[in-house]
């Protein structure tokens, strides 16, 4: 049985397989119906676990030989590549904050928003420092979208023009990256 850990295929149809059984017995767990859908809302480690149903595609691989020779010679110069790639995640690190940074965003909470005289949703942005976001200690007028986020009551990080930003964590600058 050990001798299968090792074995690649193996490992692919675990990571398959193993969403299927993780979301039924969170459906059994929570007694509601099942979801196989990959969502917000799920808890991060269900989240990830349904992510690896990505490996399904990998299933196919074990029909044609050609992967097989393909496997065995990433295994045979893989640590000659483990340099290549570790200055390619650096990059790619480097570029999803430059990403994070570059759309510049100021914080806005429920509590900072007022109507103005003409009916407008404006708020009193802060921004996380006065020297990197001048332009966040003042009042900007947020547009249908953030409007629609601060009325649910939910902090939004809008840009100087008083839209949602796309970026709002460095991890989601560092998956733009690494998808591009």
């Amino acid at each position: 049985v050990a001798h299968l850990f090792v074995d690649a295929f193996f490992l692919v149809d675990i990571g398959a397989l193993a969403p299927f059984y993780a979301e039924c017995l969170d459906s059994w767990r929570a007694g509601s119906s099942l979801n196989f859908t990959i969502g917000p809302t799920d808890p991060p480690l269900l989240f990830v676990i349904k992510m690896l149903k990505v490996c399904r595609i990998f299933k196919i691989t074990r029909q044609y030989s050609s992967v097989s020779i393909l496997w065995e010679t990433i295994s045979n110069s893989g640590r000659k590549l483990v340099i290549p790639f570790f200055f390619l995640m650096i990059i790619v690190i480097i570029f999803g904050m430059l990403f994070f940074t570059g759309e510049t965003h100021c914080h806005c909470a429920p509590d900072q928003t007022f109507l103005n005289g003409v009916g407008e949703m404006v708020c009193r942005t802060v921004g996380t420092d006065r020297d990197t976001f001048p332009f966040c200690d003042k009042m900007i007028k947020l547009d249908e979208e953030a409007r629609e986020y601060i009325e649910a009551g939910f902090s939004v990080l809008v840009n100087n023009e008083g839209r949602p930003v796309d970026m709002t964590s460095a991890f989601k600058g560092i998956w733009l990256a690494l998808v591009t």
